[in-house]
């Protein structure tokens, strides 16, 4: 028997032909749970957002002080359980990623970034590690539009912006004006 076919059926099937059908089937389903896992985690960070705007709007309103963030923090922990992170530093995270962007987005709710999108919908493509860690690292609202935009649509230039993405995230740099200059 050849060992390049494959008896099914009293049909020949080539093993080449084969393997690659296994392999489009197999990078279909790859590309199909990464699609996935970017929406969910894009539903998060919007569902994010809208805890932080909720949070801030209490507190404003009722003159609610810190303590309410513990409390809700326990009290979501219990009500909703475990799956996210309802700490009171993810939280107050939530709360800050809603105070650091919300004059930009409402000073230009018309301005539209490089990729066309509004800045919550930016801010909810981005992982929310990389969101916290802009939030920390990057204090230059220019520079945080190009590391966000750099993370949801990389250019021709992606090995670039990305070195420079990690580099802020271990520490070692901070944005240059050559990067973001580019996004301006």
């Amino acid at each position: 028997m050849n060992d390049n076919v494959i008896m099914k059926d009293d049909k020949n099937v080539s093993k080449d032909v084969y393997q690659r059908f296994l392999n489009d089937v197999v990078t279909m389903v790859q590309n199909h749970r990464a699609v996935a896992v970017q929406s969910v985690q894009s539903i998060n960070n919007q569902l994010y957002w809208n805890i932080g705007e909720l949070i801030l709007k209490m507190q404003r309103e009722h003159g609610w002080g810190k303590s309410i963030v513990e409390k809700l923090s326990n009290d979501l922990q219990h009500q909703i359980g475990e799956g996210v992170s309802w700490s009171p530093r993810n939280l107050w995270f939530m709360r800050q990623l809603l105070t650091e962007y919300s004059n930009l987005n409402q000073l230009g709710s018309e301005r539209k970034n490089n990729n066309n999108l509004n800045l919550k919908q930016l801010v909810s493509e981005v992982p929310w590690m990389h969101n916290i860690l802009i939030l920390q690292k990057v204090k230059d609202i220019n520079a945080r539009l190009f590391y966000l935009q750099s993370t949801v649509k990389p250019s021709d230039k992606s090995k670039r912006k990305n070195d420079g993405f990690y580099s802020v995230l271990s520490g070692k740099s901070i944005i240059s004006k050559t990067y973001y200059n580019q996004i301006n």
